[in-house]
């Protein structure tokens, strides 16, 4: 369990790194949007052709199209990142009822050989009195 740990961790730190790519891209793509967000305020307040109007809007609909796009990825990765981090959980999960068990087993294993040790230091303890007794006598 161990490995499916490692493996479920490995994975989330990938998944990580596609998200803050994601997250860049997005970034990226609100940046072109408010710039030509603006092109297009500015475009509207001063006399343009028409031709370079439409190029704009073109624009502007092709970085929103980009915008949905990455939204939808985004969305992606958080699923798979969900999906993960619930493996990571799973396998943590396991582990620590595997560790609960193996450290029960082994206390009982000391306990059975405390309860032996006893025994033999009883033992010896009940033979050294038969030792002193028959030197006495």
């Amino acid at each position: 369990s161990k490995a499916a740990h490692s493996q479920a961790a490995a994975a989330l730190d990938q998944t990580k790194a596609s998200l803050a790519d994601a997250q860049k891209s997005l970034e990226a793509c609100l940046t072109e949007n408010a710039t030509l967000s603006k092109q297009l305020t500015s475009t509207k307040e001063t006399t343009v052709s028409a031709d370079e109007l439409t190029k704009l809007q073109k624009a502007h609909k092709e970085t929103l199209a980009s915008f949905t796009d990455l939204q939808q990825s985004s969305a992606t990765e958080i699923s798979i990142l969900t999906n993960h981090l619930s493996q990571a959980k799973q396998a943590a999960t396991a582990a620590t009822s595997e560790l609960s068990s193996s450290k029960t087993k082994f206390q009982a294993d000391i306990d059975e050989k405390d309860s032996k040790i006893s025994a033999l230091n009883q033992s010896i303890t009940a033979a050294q009195q038969a030792l002193a007794s028959s030197d006495e006598s």
